[in-house]
């Protein structure tokens, strides 16, 4: 015949009014799982608290070997109650770590929903001649100074900036589609402002600003690889080179129309009729 083992749980039942019976499955995924371990957390302290209140911790142990030790002065440290209190105060501080971990949550949310954004759209000659690159620098060394210096979130998104492939942002497809801009996160409306103001200004025409976006051209390139002196053109000079080359080819083609355009055939001038010369014929 089979060994007859006792249960290890209580033999009487009983009643926590604080442990709901039933558990909505929407609780189940709340918080990626954590609110079920909090849950089950909680049901365990109070189990063990509802043991340490009635003196039944033994009976928790009754089919689980609990070897006893002892100190040096003979006395038990293992005993259930000792083991049941020691794992109750680990369970407690994992409800704490929870609490801590939800509080800090909320309060990022919170934070975080106080952010301010702007955005700086830019113009198409600046996509066309890549002043918004300037933006970014050499290893992206100017966009880290300026989120540094503005206390700033800095990022340039939009079409022929995004790339859905490579970035991992979750909303890159839909930032692809966006016109190309640069946004701007803050804290504070002085930080915003300070940010916008310098990359107004990075992005505008004053000489120091041109300046400053073909040196980082050019610094660029060579950290690329594709700076040679020899054929290294400035922004300005790419510009009148591309405006050159249109205006021949504008030329060319009026000049091709024009010499395939047909000539009109000139008819000779209709000579007036001399009226008196006809009355002088008719009176011969």
């Amino acid at each position: 015949m089979p060994k007859e083992t006792v249960s290890r749980w209580s033999e009487s039942r009983y009643t926590n009014l604080q442990v709901p019976s039933y558990v909505p499955s929407e609780a189940l995924m709340h918080e990626d799982g954590q609110f079920l371990r909090a849950f089950l957390l909680r049901v365990l302290a109070n189990d063990m608290q509802r043991m340490l209140a009635t003196n039944t911790c033994a009976v928790y142990f009754r089919n689980i070997p609990l070897e006893p030790e002892y100190d040096a002065s003979g006395n038990r440290t293992n005993t259930p109650e000792n083991v049941v209190m020691e794992k109750r105060l680990r369970v407690m501080d994992d409800i704490s770590k929870l609490l801590r971990t939800y509080v800090e949550r909320a309060e990022y949310a919170a934070n975080k929903s106080k952010d301010i954004n702007r955005r700086i759209y830019f113009t198409a000659e600046q996509i066309e001649t890549g002043d918004f690159g300037a933006l970014i620098g050499p290893r992206g060394l100017v966009h880290q100074q300026l989120e540094k210096e503005t206390n700033c979130h800095i990022v340039l998104v939009g079409r022929g900036i995004t790339n859905p492939l490579k970035d991992t942002n979750p909303n890159a497809a839909a930032m692809a589609l966006e016109d190309p801009h640069v946004r701007i996160t803050a804290t504070t409306e002085e930080d915003l402002q300070t940010a916008a103001e310098r990359i107004e200004w990075i992005l505008s025409d004053e000489p120091e600003a041109v300046e400053f976006r073909e040196n980082n051209r050019r610094r660029m390139a060579q950290v690329d690889g594709r700076y040679d002196p020899r054929t290294w053109m400035t922004a300005a000079e790419k510009r009148k080179k591309a405006a050159a080359e249109k205006a021949a080819a504008a030329g060319d083609d009026e000049a091709g129309a024009e010499k395939g355009r047909k000539r009109v055939r000139e008819e000779a001038p209709i000579e007036e009729e001399d009226t008196e010369l006809n009355e002088f014929l008719e009176d011969l």
